[in-house]
């Protein structure tokens, strides 16, 4: 019988121990998964924001030569050394004093200059762009070339670039047009039912005349059909000039919308046109927070995103625009790039360089661009000397006086390689615990020993409480009998000694 109950004790005590294992292995398994997932997810973010550029856009009107600035920010101090490579069809008029900088861990910004020569006959009417890239090369890279293809390659080992962090800065030539010429951009703000939907365009004067400037909007529904007419008033440009003008609209019920303003100067009409959506927007622009900021200097603008889509969203970008008070475009820059998730949530940052900016009040256009649709929202602020405050009933921005250096991205490393560490050692001692509870196997029922007879020489034990009331000689005597042996399911008895026999000697 008792064999028969430790053979299914132990085979108990197997099945645990192998349901155990297998709990350890699946929990190590989903463990080890995660950690590398975060550790690429943090390399992977490293690498994106390592490096930053001011401006990233550039505007300017047309000058036979000029020189740009460039300001690299090395979010998170480490050390690099970047290639730059002009791009695009005005790459040759681009004239560099060297293609190599290299930035070291101390320096959290560097500030690089070339010159832009390009010849009239080089350019048309309009907008005009020059692309200058900063790759960054890996630090085995000793000759860097760059070929008729425009791959960067090593002279010594023949090889490619691999993926690495690269930026782009882009200036914009603007070359006059004779006489009379304006041009625009619409901006629209709005995003709920019941409430007005703003329509403003920021007109430019880029002829050589004075020219009366008037405008409307058309709001067309998804079918295209006609809903609304907006005037937007009219106004005059003086040669060179910046002014906006602007309209409402109220729209009753959720939707996307497409917006149609036709700007008419002298006897030319142009359009512009922007897609809306009211309701629950595509992507959601919920908050614009700065950084550290000093007037003169570089501004890190990160903007929080929700998506309201129900697929991952790849590849987002987003353009941000600084207008002053008249509706003139002060500077224009575009954001890094973000994947979202479902329904998730992330950060897209921008720079803007506020050398030669002034105190005062402007606004700050987002425009985020995923899956040919389009969301924007802009943001009310004002620059003082040491802040960039967004006004009130907007979203909250903090603000810090002094330089903000990198490194954020690497203390985020450090304290999630903590953090893993503190969990893992917590799951081993978790297992060491659940094992320690399955290794040892109950105890088999043991059955109590039954006492020897007493001997004619043994002592009896003293007894628990004396009695001075009797003597040894009046006590009766209690005859020797063993103990019952109990049943196996019963619990053991303590042990005792037998009484004295009348052969024994009392104490």
């Amino acid at each position: 019988m008792r064999n028969v109950e430790n053979d299914k004790t132990m085979k108990r005590q197997k099945m645990m121990e192998r349901e155990y294992r297998k709990c350890r292995e699946n929990t190590l398994h989903s463990f080890g998964l995660l950690f590398l997932s975060l550790i690429l997810f943090l390399i992977i973010s490293s690498e994106a924001m390592a490096l930053g550029i001011a401006p990233s856009r550039k505007v300017v009107n047309y000058e036979s030569e000029f020189t740009v600035q460039a300001t690299l920010v090395n979010n998170d101090g480490r050390q690099m050394t970047l290639f730059i490579l002009p791009q695009g069809e005005f790459a040759p008029y681009v004239l560099l004093d060297k293609n190599i900088i290299k930035i070291t861990a101390e320096e959290g910004e560097v500030k690089f200059t070339y010159t832009v020569k390009v010849p009239k006959n080089a350019t048309t009417p309009g907008q005009n762009l020059v692309r200058v890239a900063f790759i960054e090369l890996p630090p085995d890279f000793k000759n860097p070339l760059v070929t008729p293809e425009g791959q960067v390659v090593d002279v010594g080992e023949k090889s490619a670039i691999s993926a690495t962090t690269a930026i782009v800065q882009q200036v914009v030539i603007n070359v006059p047009f004779p006489d009379i010429y304006v041009d625009g951009r619409l901006y629209i703000t709005g995003e709920r039912a019941g409430e007005p939907v703003a329509f403003s365009v920021s007109l430019f004067n880029r002829g050589s005349k004075d020219t009366a400037v008037e405008g409307y909007v058309l709001v067309k529904g998804p079918t295209n059909e006609e809903l609304a007419h907006i005037s937007l008033g009219k106004t005059t440009l003086s040669p060179a000039q910046e002014s906006r003008i602007v309209g409402a609209w109220t729209p009753e019920h959720t939707g996307e919308y497409y917006a149609e303003a036709y700007i008419t100067y002298g006897e030319r009409t142009f359009t512009l046109k922007e897609q809306f959506t009211v309701g629950a927007p595509f992507i959601s622009i919920d908050t614009l927070r700065i950084g550290a900021f000093r007037l003169g200097t570089i501004a890190k603008f990160d903007v929080e995103l929700s998506s309201k889509w129900n697929k991952m969203l790849t590849d987002i970008e987003g353009e941000m625009t600084v207008l002053n008070n008249k509706g003139g475009i002060v500077s224009s820059f575009e954001t890094t790039r973000k994947d979202l998730p479902p329904y998730g949530s992330g950060t897209v940052t921008g720079y803007w360089d506020t050398a030669g900016v002034t105190v005062g009040e402007y606004d700050v256009n987002v425009k985020i661009n995923a899956e040919g649709k389009t969301s924007q929202k802009t943001f009310p602020t004002v620059v003082s000397i040491d802040s960039i405050e967004v006004k009130e009933g907007q979203a909250a921005i903090g603000q810090v006086i002094g330089t903000k250096k990198g490194g954020s991205t690497t203390s985020l490393l450090i304290i999630l390689v903590i953090v893993l560490i503190i969990l893992n050692i917590g799951i081993l001692l978790f297992f060491r615990k659940i094992k320690g509870a399955l290794g040892k196997p109950p105890s088999p029922p043991q059955t109590p020993r039954t006492p020897p007879p007493p001997s004619s020489t043994r002592q009896a034990p003293p007894p628990a409480t004396r009695q001075p009331s009797s003597s040894p000689a009046s006590r009766p005597a209690t005859p020797t009998q063993p103990a019952p042996r109990p049943a196996p399911s019963q619990t053991p008895t303590p042990r005792q000694a037998a009484p004295p026999s009348e052969t024994m000697v009392n104490q």
